[in-house]
């Protein structure tokens, strides 16, 4: 599925980050005393400016019974989703990674009716710098998206299948416009990549180079991964931050990419980040059908798809689930707040991010959720910066005595 010419290219090595260790956030205190109605706030230093939240949702509902029905547009507990992309809307589902339902974001074939149901987010025009993350899971004993009818479970297809979340310029993907997907599973159908995998790219044949690699193995990250790090019985978060050069108005020299998997699955390092920098997102054939150059596009993106995109030939029992679905954009897009299950964020093998209500550069307040939690007392606190800078202990949560069990 060929919609535009935006090509990815990465440097060939690997730069080295060098961060400020002082300038970290850090954080003082924490009081719960409006724990009994949800509320935290972070006492500390460093913490700068918080994120324009686009869009937060966790799908959940305070009716019950709500399996299989619509999900309404306003169901967004922070930002909002601009509108549904297709006819029909995403549904509850009872399979959730937090809390009650998830969101069905496929369903079976029924004539004259849209397969994929899209969640549609605006982003606003000259946005360079997004942040975005959300669990994902391919539900115990089905298929995942393939364009050859699939029926087997815990197999990924030969084919191009599935664009998991979809940023774009314009008003549709189908523009050549600058679009990147992340991450979007590429199949031996596709002759344009030597191996199949799941990769961070445009959509475009000249990709040359896989979004990074697991700083475990000599291997792509994305590549030849099936029955390594995917976990086939869970949901698993994927989150990525982007960044262009706010000096260019209209190139992606020099731009930033970030990377993070967090996944359940036994024996595999939970949590593991890549960082790439000099990332170069640009349009390969700017010209008109006379061969006539076109003026250079702006660097930016305006509109995000969740989903981007999944083979309409899938079988009848493909039925990817998203939950938690958290997206920020602007120039402190990757600041927030995160809980995690150890003291090193890096360590965690949960994280449940939060919605800040207040944020100063000393002081935060966020309306306190589980997540993926059980609970959150005894967990840590963690703060980035616009920066991407996190306090390097995580601050233990207590919560008062006899307080209600939080969302």
């Amino acid at each position: 599925m060929r919609l535009n010419n935006l090509s990815l290219l990465t440097a060939l090595t690997f730069s080295v980050i060098v961060f400020d260790v002082s300038a970290q956030p850090q954080i003082s205190g924490a009081d719960t005393t409006n724990s009994l109605n949800g509320v935290l706030v972070i006492k500390g230093t460093g913490f700068g400016s918080g994120p324009a939240i686009k869009a937060f949702d966790d799908f959940e509902a305070p009716a019950v019974g709500l399996q299989g029905t619509n999900i309404p547009l306003n169901s967004a507990k922070a930002g909002k989703w601009l509108q549904f992309k297709t006819t029909e809307t995403p549904l509850y589902d009872n399979r959730s990674h937090s809390g009650k339902y998830s969101a069905r974001i496929f369903v079976p074939k029924v004539t004259g009716q849209p397969r994929e149901r899209v969640f549609l987010v605006e982003l606003g025009a000259g946005t360079k710098e997004v942040y975005m993350s959300y669990w994902v899971q391919i539900p115990p004993g089905t298929p995942p998206p393939s364009k050859n009818t699939l029926e087997t479970s815990e197999t990924f297809p030969d084919s191009s299948a599935w664009k998991f979340s979809w940023l774009f310029d314009g008003v549709s993907t189908g523009s050549d416009a600058n679009n990147i997907c992340f991450p979007t599973w590429v199949g031996h159908g596709a002759s344009e990549f030597s191996t199949m995998g799941l990769y961070l790219s445009g959509n475009n044949k000249n990709i040359t180079s896989r979004a990074v690699k697991d700083p475990r193995e000599n291997a792509p990250l994305f590549a030849n991964w099936e029955g390594y790090w995917w976990d086939w019985q869970k949901f698993m978060r994927l989150s990525v931050w982007i960044k262009a050069d706010p000096n260019e108005p209209n190139s992606w020299s020099n731009s930033f990419a970030e990377i993070q998997i967090l996944t359940q699955k036994p024996g595999v390092k939970a949590l593991w980040t890549e960082k790439k920098v000099n990332y170069q997102f640009f349009i390969k054939d700017n010209f008109d059908s006379l061969g006539n150059p076109l003026p250079t596009p702006p660097a930016e993106f305006t509109h995000l798809l969740i989903p981007g995109w999944l083979a309409p030939e899938s079988s009848n029992n493909t039925q990817p689930l998203y939950d938690d679905v958290y997206i920020a954009a602007g120039d402190n897009a990757v600041a927030r707040v995160e809980i995690g299950d150890d003291q090193d964020y890096y360590k965690s093998k949960m994280l449940a991010v939060q919605i800040p209500t207040s944020w100063t550069d000393s002081e935060i307040a966020i309306d306190l959720r589980n997540g993926g939690h059980k609970v959150v007392d005894g967990k840590y606190l963690f703060v980035f910066d616009s920066q991407g800078l996190v306090n390097p202990v995580g601050y233990q949560i207590k919560i008062k005595p006899g307080a209600p069990p939080i969302p």
